[in-house]
C-alpha cells in the first residue's frame, strides 16, 4: 500500500511540475452561442444576427 501511494504521489507531482498549460492569445473575451430554429438557412437566421449585433455594440472594446 505504501509503495502504491509513493508511487502516486510521484506521478502526480511530476505531472504538476512537467505538465504544461498552452494558453491561446487569440481566444475571444466572450462566446456567443446561438441555436437557430430548424426552418432557417445556415448560419445565425433571422435573430441571430441582431441579436450578435446587439451584444457587441453593448460590448464595447472587447472581441466577441
Amino acid at each position: 500500500m505504501k509503495f502504491f501511494l509513493s508511487c502516486t504521489t510521484l506521478v502526480s507531482a511530476f505531472m504538476l511540475l512537467f505538465s504544461t498549460t498552452r494558453v491561446n492569445a487569440e481566444c475571444c473575451d466572450v462566446h456567443i452561442v446561438f441555436a437557430r430554429g430548424s426552418g432557417e438557412l445556415p448560419g445565425l437566421g433571422i435573430c441571430g444576427g441582431p441579436l450578435v449585433k446587439g451584444i457587441t455594440s453593448n460590448l464595447e472594446g472587447m472581441s466577441v
